[in-house]
């Protein structure tokens, strides 16, 4: 009841904190079924996470080497694009939510993982959400970067790229997001662009793109790992 189709075929049910959600979201009352709220609220949660698993399986399914093209630029920048946003507005409902299940009186964009006051409030609801904030920070301010650069601009987005002109037989030539959501919005500053790119290549062992799996794959892994372990918190906190 508590999952949303597409979830449940990609193994959503088998997950323990599923399965007692979804116990606590729904009882039988006379011939209909009723929904207990907060945890009936889950699935509107749920319902961004199915966008991002089939954002996902697109980027994952886009041609590679010499069967890419012109056409496929744009699938891969929308979906690209959809992926980040889609996982930024399950964060973001993640956050309201709980907001409102432990009553912390978080206004604005303070009901948002990227800004400090709610790990501190839940912080105090149950030390273990200070410690899954804690392990996915970096994600959570990566992708709110890769949100905001690709929110406002029509460079954001997968790219194709090739290490040489792609008439060249030997070019190689593939779909990749800048691990530095910035990089593309410097390209007008040739000295600050380059400068970034070094920067970047130095923390990532000479690299400064991801290939689009690599990206699809860590971006919704990410997101399902975050989302998972909140809830797990959410019923050790208000069940146990």
């Amino acid at each position: 009841m508590l999952l949303p189709p597409d979830l449940r075929t990609l193994g959503y049910g088998e997950l323990p904190v599923i399965i007692k959600l979804n116990e606590l979201s729904y009882v039988h009352e006379d011939e209909h079924i009723q929904p207990v709220y907060p945890w009936a609220g889950v699935r509107d949660i749920l319902e961004y996470v199915t966008c991002v698993e089939f954002a996902k399986s697109r980027l994952l399914a886009l041609p590679t080497g010499r069967a890419l093209g012109g056409v496929n630029v744009t699938p891969a920048r929308h979906d690209s694009a959809s992926l980040v946003f889609f996982a930024q507005a399950t964060l973001d409902n993640l956050a309201v939510w709980l907001n409102d299940v432990f009553q912390l009186n978080l206004k604005g964009n303070n009901v948002s993982f990227y800004k400090n006051q709610i790990k501190l409030k839940l912080g105090e609801k149950y030390c273990g959400f200070t410690q899954v904030l804690d392990d996915y920070e970096h994600f959570i301010q990566n992708l709110n970067s890769y949100r905001m650069e690709w929110l406002h601009r029509v460079a954001g987005g997968a790219q194709i790229y090739s290490d040489k002109a792609p008439s060249e037989p030997d070019a190689n030539i593939s779909i990749q997001v800048p691990i530095d959501p910035v990089i593309p919005s410097l390209a007008s500053e040739r000295q600050r662009y380059l400068k970034r790119i070094q920067k970047v290549q130095q923390k990532n062992g000479g690299k400064w793109l991801m290939p689009i799996d690599e990206f699809a794959v860590h971006i919704q892994s990410k997101t399902k790992g975050l989302l998972i372990e909140l809830l797990e918190c959410t019923i050790a906190a208000k069940v146990a």
